[in-house]
């Protein structure tokens, strides 16, 4: 490990991720993360110096305003509550009760902060909350939509180390575990892609598994790997 790198604190690390994309121009609208990010208020300052929204869990315990968010269950009204889906799961839609409570903060136009309240199906006294900072025309529909996200992206990892032996490195080296989990996660993402041309852009469970498929896997095969060789050897 370089001399100059030091003990850093996943929220310090988080935000230096947030920084590199931002100023590389990654196009993305909203940041999503667990309650050790959600808790950090330099990390949604920064998001929100940077115009972006977010959806970032935080414990029962975090202060908004002058009580902990738990109390602010008493402010949901008995139909405050709606039954959406989080995005589809191994079992199908990820089905849970949501309500959503504004919070008043410094004025900002075009853009509202509120709290964002999970409810666990058939666990009425299990709660998941969420600090939110979205557009002003964004519906309790799409910032569940947005919470949702987080499944993806463990689906991502879990996928890696299955798939392209992403936990599964053997080095002692700072450079040895870079090019391990660069390499792991290029080969996941091409992968990914050669499935998705593969089935047709539809969900893997609607995926055909015919010639055509084959065929359309062999020819996204072709040309991403065409396309890999130009931008790393061209």
């Amino acid at each position: 490990m370089p001399e100059e790198i030091s003990f850093t604190t996943k929220p310090k690390l988080g935000q230096a991720m947030l920084k590199r994309a931002f100023e590389a121009g990654v196009p993305c609208r909203w940041v999503v993360g667990n309650c050790v990010y959600g808790a950090d208020s330099q990390t949604r300052r920064l998001i929100e110096a940077h115009g972006r929204g977010y959806v970032l869990a935080v414990t029962s315990a975090q202060r908004l305003g002058f009580k902990p968010v738990e109390d602010w269950l008493e402010d949901v009204p008995a139909r405050g509550w709606k039954r959406l889906s989080a995005g589809d799961g191994a079992k199908g839609p990820r089905l849970y009760d949501w309500a959503y409570l504004p919070y008043r903060t410094p004025p900002v136009p075009g853009w509202k902060t509120g709290l964002l309240i999970r409810r666990k199906k058939g666990q009425p006294h299990q709660f998941t909350f969420y600090l939110t900072r979205s557009p002003e025309e964004t519906s309790l529909a799409e910032l569940v939509q947005i919470a949702g996200m987080r499944w993806r992206i463990e689906s991502c990892f879990e996928e890696a180390k299955g798939e392209t032996g992403l936990d599964e490195y053997e080095v002692r080296s700072w450079t040895g575990w870079h090019r391990h989990i660069t390499l792991s996660m290029l080969a996941h993402a091409y992968l990914t892609i050669v499935r998705q041309h593969a089935i047709g852009g539809r969900s893997p469970r609607r995926a055909g598994r015919g010639a055509a498929a084959v065929h359309r896997a062999r020819s996204a095969a072709a040309a991403l790997a065409s396309g890999v060789g130009a931008a790393a050897f061209g």
